[in-house]
């Protein structure tokens, strides 16, 4: 089985703003089956409720998907209470619906040839102060070197001295 990776778009924008965008989108704010299903021919309104509280508002739209797996966009008609809803220009009954969510206006997305871009960018960045840290630890090491080489002519010196003395 092959195992997908994902971003979210909250966390990246964090970092990253130019990566998210910004879109009008249904969001799964609902994503649940529907309870019970009222067909009204008379009104051609479709009364649904729901097992949990739906956090709708008069006017918002909602997507819907139906057993044939069809996507279905309504606006909220009327608010029966926290778990009943009802949308109209429904032509006949149906027996499941689940219900996805409601449309917003700042649906967030990421556009991964952006991350992608600042990625390589990161990565060049990084080599970059990777060579100049390179560059100015081989200089401390020839610094070292040269301090050690005189301490050691130096310490070879003063046993001279001390050997002649004694």
């Amino acid at each position: 089985q092959r195992q997908y990776k994902g971003l979210i778009a909250q966390q990246v924008e964090q970092h990253m703003p130019c990566a998210v965008i910004k879109h009008q989108g249904f969001i799964p704010s609902i994503n649940t089956q529907a309870k019970q299903l009222v067909f009204d021919d008379s009104k051609q309104s479709l009364t649904i409720t729901l097992d949990q509280p739906h956090d709708l508002k008069i006017g918002d739209l909602v997507r819907l998907i139906s057993e044939e797996n069809a996507q279905i966009r309504r606006e909220v008609s009327s608010i029966i209470d926290d778990k009943t809803f009802m949308v109209n220009h429904w032509d006949k009954p149906i027996d499941q619906l689940f219900i996805y969510g409601k449309q917003v206006d700042d649906k967030r997305g990421v556009d991964y040839n952006q991350v992608a871009m600042l990625g390589v960018s990161a990565i060049q960045a990084l080599n970059t102060e990777i060579e100049e840290l390179k560059k100015e630890n081989q200089s401390l090491k020839i610094q070292l070197d040269t301090e050690m080489k005189s301490m050691k002519d130096e310490l070879a010196a003063l046993k001279k001295l001390i050997t002649d003395k004694a």
